[in-house]
């Protein structure tokens, strides 16, 4: 009977989910579709270090955008590896990163930072990929004048059996939220996208509705 129990218990959970997952892919953005993007101009900001397999990818799919944005990527030196692929798409600006830190990628983000144009703040890693509507839904809570700080989940991949179990640990982490992925808004309205490969940029594919912090 006991044993029943938790099966009965375990098949309603997953069923919950099932269609909590389908209400959330039917509304996309949730709540935070009725109250539209900022409209404000935005300044997306990718460290890179290298030439990551995802990278090209990456890069693509951050050239292609809605609305009105600048697409800096910082690197420690012009000789990078991944410099010549950077060049190869008109919206990407290089920026040299010089700010020494005891966490390079820190040093880099700084400097990216100072180079921005705009206040609206978009920062993620480098092998992130993007949908189109991005910097749409991503900046659409800081509409909400009451909201300094924005952050959502990534949807990761792997090109193994060990790598995709990796991620779905990785994943479930952030589901129960001890771990915390993807976007800030700050005092300069600023959205970063974070990972658990470098304690703390992100890695994958972003893919989840934001949620904000007050």
């Amino acid at each position: 009977m006991i044993i029943e129990a938790i099966c009965a218990i375990a098949a309603a959970y997953q069923l919950f989910a099932i269609i909590a997952c389908l209400r959330f892919r039917n509304s996309r953005q949730g709540p935070f579709r009725k109250m539209g993007a900022t409209g404000q101009p935005v300044s997306v900001l990718k460290p890179v270090q290298g030439l990551d397999p995802a990278l090209r990818a990456a890069i693509e799919s951050h050239s292609n955008l809605h609305g009105e944005y600048e697409f800096l990527c910082g690197v420690r030196s012009l000789d990078d590896p991944a410099v010549a692929l950077l060049r190869e798409f008109p919206r990407a600006r290089v920026i040299e990163c010089t700010t020494e830190t005891p966490n390079g990628k820190v040093g880099v983000m700084m400097d990216l930072v100072r180079a921005a144009r705009y206040a609206v703040l978009v920062i993620n890693d480098a092998d992130i990929r993007v949908e189109p509507d991005y910097l749409e839904r991503v900046t659409a809570p800081l509409a909400d004048p009451r909201i300094g700080l924005v952050t959502c989940l990534y949807r990761a991949e792997g090109s193994t059996f060990a790598a995709r179990t990796k991620w779905k640990m990785v994943s479930a982490r952030f589901s129960t939220r001890s771990c915390m992925p993807s976007t800030f808004s700050g005092s300069q309205r600023l959205s970063i996208t974070l990972s658990s490969t470098a304690s703390v940029w992100g890695s994958g594919r972003e893919g989840s509705s934001p949620s904000a912090a007050r």
